[in-house]
């Protein structure tokens, strides 16, 4: 008898792990945001390595502030959705402003900044 109960127990202990980790799972899974990637180049196409990349949130006022990686590329993850005005600048180079660039939940938006 006692074997018995023990098994019901640890089946609905087990049966409540099971939901525990199937509910973080899906609450883990839900985008809450998007991304903002691109990359830093000169005016003949060269990549710009550890170039000055300020992302704009337009709406809050909120700055996040990147390098480029040695390919000239940036990621900015799990951004607010809004618009933004993404800079880069580079010492000897103009800055390159890119306005208006609108994220949404989930989505990814790829810019190129090209610096002279």
């Amino acid at each position: 008898m006692k074997y018995g109960s023990l098994r019901s127990g640890f089946g609905q202990w087990l049966l409540a792990l099971a939901f525990a980790v199937l509910f973080s799972l899906s609450a883990s899974a839900q985008d809450v945001g998007g991304t903002i990637a691109g990359n830093v180049h000169d005016s003949t196409g060269a990549v710009l390595a550890k170039a000055s990349v300020e992302i704009f949130n337009t709406a809050t006022g909120g700055v996040v502030k990147l390098t480029s990686n040695g390919q000239g590329e940036f990621t900015a993850p799990s951004l607010r959705p809004g618009t933004y005005t993404i800079t880069a600048s580079a010492a000897g180079f103009k800055k390159a402003v890119e306005a208006n660039v609108v994220l949404q939940i989930g989505s990814k938006q790829q810019v190129s900044l090209s610096l002279v």
